[in-house]
């Protein structure tokens, strides 16, 4: 005999009850689609702080990706949480526990976070001023030599005052503009708002420059009266090659200050990318944490709730 066979059939849906499972689905759809369109926005956003190409930024962006999306899509109920058959006191003191120390986490991150961008900003602030300062003394040089020049040329031709260029102002104040800003550049100088120097190679580097300096310095003490134009010549000749070579060492000194600043922006950036990241998901774990007190709660207001009920009915039996 042939077993029999079960010829009970699941009824099929009413029209009204397959367009809500149709809606409910779409929400659900919509629901997934804006929580990753988020997450991949803020892994596209944060990603550029690494200062990473090519593999490595795909690497990098997908890994945040997942640290971002999947807390959220457990925060709004997408990805279950595991239960336990029983639960009591002592599972909602654990999630209280853990809520406090992600609690304390998050606070602990949002600090990095503000204390690092504090730090880069203000990073970027005094790079911009030694990198200009420095800049300008390239400048400066190459304005004292042309000054001494001038003024060399001027008294070999025995030019009166009135003919001469302008440059008594020049050569009497520009040298100590220059070794103001040169200490300044090294030991730093409230004034011109420049902190000291945090580069030990760049430091290194203005020493050079200082010992480049004196001689330049020299000459522009003395700033020759020379009886002929020959003696103008030589001194123009021993005046230039002082201030290429300052002119050169100082082109070096800001080559490192850049490299310098650059790092360390940089760096600063990697760690404000890392803690950026490490915050949001922190955040998003503090979220799904206190969702899972709520429904552990709100179980347990059930489970009081129909023993009660059960208590009462036995009583009034």
């Amino acid at each position: 005999m042939e077993p029999d066979r079960d010829t009970t059939r699941t009824p099929p849906l009413a029209p009204a009850a397959t367009k809500r499972v149709w809606q409910r689905g779409a929400a659900t759809l919509l629901k997934v689609a804006v929580v990753l369109f988020v997450a991949a926005f803020a892994a596209m956003c944060l990603a550029p702080l690494f200062g990473l190409h090519g593999i490595w930024k795909i690497a990098v962006g997908s890994l945040m990706l997942a640290i971002l999306a999947l807390p959220a899509l457990y925060t709004l109920g997408f990805i279950p949480a595991r239960q336990k058959e029983t639960e009591g006191p002592r599972d909602y003191s654990h999630l209280e526990r853990r809520l406090l120390l992600l609690l304390t986490a998050y606070v602990g991150m949002v600090i990095v976070v503000v204390g690092v961008f504090g730090l880069l900003a203000s990073g970027q602030e005094f790079g911009s001023k030694v990198i200009n300062v420095a800049g300008r003394q390239r400048m400066l040089s190459q304005r004292l030599v042309k000054a001494a020049m001038f003024e060399a040329v001027a008294l070999a031709h025995a030019d009166p005052v009135g003919r001469r260029p302008n440059t008594e102002g020049v050569l009497a104040e520009s040298p100590a503009e220059f070794e103001r800003a040169l200490q300044g550049l090294a030991e730093g100088d409230a004034e011109l708002g420049l902190p000291p120097c945090a580069s030990d190679e760049a430091g290194r580097q203005l020493e050079v420059v200082r010992e480049a300096w004196r001689p330049l310095r020299m000459l522009l003490e003395q700033t020759a009266n020379p009886s002929n134009m020959d003696e103008a010549f030589a001194y123009h000749t021993a005046l230039q090659k002082a201030g290429e070579r300052v002119l050169l060492e100082m082109e070096r000194t800001v080559k490192l200050l850049e490299q310098h600043y650059e790092g360390r922006a940089k760096l600063l950036s990697t760690i404000l990318g890392l803690s950026s990241v490490a915050a949001c998901g922190i955040g998003l774990l503090l979220a799904a944490t206190f969702r899972q007190m709520m429904q552990h709660r709100k179980r347990q207001d059930t489970t009081l709730a129909q023993s009660e009920a059960r208590t009462r009915a036995i009583v009034d039996n």
